[in-house]
């Protein structure tokens, strides 16, 4: 199935797609989906596709999709957006929806969760901060559209940090704790590196990621989520 985005989304500086609706990210068969900007391919043998149109199904133990990357996200301004709706929530590591890694262990993390949906960055053999959060509640088997933007371009700079659920701002903050001379190597949706141990990785159903590098203004992030929406029934 093709698919059609109306209003149509944002294609300014957009960086990376992985949505299964589009037959240039997911055949309609098999396990194997591609990043349709950057053309890496991942597949997982625990995850399923349902839906019309589609969307992964994950059932928590491990079922993740792993794709290389080339980006300093310290030294770019950014948008990191995603789609999912959690069964339920009793563990955190199971509302991971992006961890983008940072050669030598380090992440840049974004989770859904029931109050403290956030945006974090651990460098490497360091602690983390916590970028922005929000303490908007989500509920279970409901769909939601997690984005967070930052704009700054210095690495251990001031960077001015947004962040929006279902296309309305939930919060706003300032950090200068992103830090690195590294590029970003990878990114993993569902899942964090942190977690590998565990066995444990997002549970429930996982739509369309989308990364920008650059800020998307509010109106932007509005226009992304009405083109989107009417798929997840919101």
């Amino acid at each position: 199935m093709a698919t059609n985005y109306s209003p149509k989304i944002v294609t300014d500086q957009l960086a990376i797609v992985v949505d299964v609706a589009s037959k240039k990210c997911y055949s309609g068969s098999g396990s194997t989906v591609t990043g349709f900007i950057n053309g890496n391919s991942d597949s997982d043998a625990k995850l399923s596709f349902s839906g019309n149109p589609l969307h992964i199904v994950n059932d928590g133990s491990g079922g993740e999709l792993d794709f290389s990357q080339s980006t300093n996200w310290a030294t770019t301004s950014f948008t990191f957006s995603a789609w999912g709706n959690r069964d339920d929530l009793n563990e955190s590591r199971e509302g991971r929806m992006c961890d983008q890694l940072l050669a030598g262990n380090g992440h840049l993390r974004m989770s859904l969760f029931s109050t403290s949906s956030s945006l974090q960055f651990r460098p490497a053999g360091g602690g983390s901060t916590t970028l922005i959060s929000s303490s908007t509640t989500i509920s279970a088997g409901r769909w939601y559209n997690l984005v967070v933007t930052k704009e700054g371009t210095t690495s251990g700079g001031s960077a001015n940090y947004a962040m929006y659920i279902n296309g309305v701002q939930v919060a706003t903050s300032t950090s200068s704790a992103l830090v690195t001379s590294d590029r970003f190597t990878q990114y993993k949706l569902m899942r964090s590196a942190d977690d590998d141990q565990s066995g444990t990785s997002w549970l429930g159903k996982f739509g369309p990621f989308h990364a920008y590098t650059k800020a998307l203004s509010a109106v932007e992030v509005s226009q992304n989520f009405n083109a989107l929406r009417g798929r997840f029934g919101i």
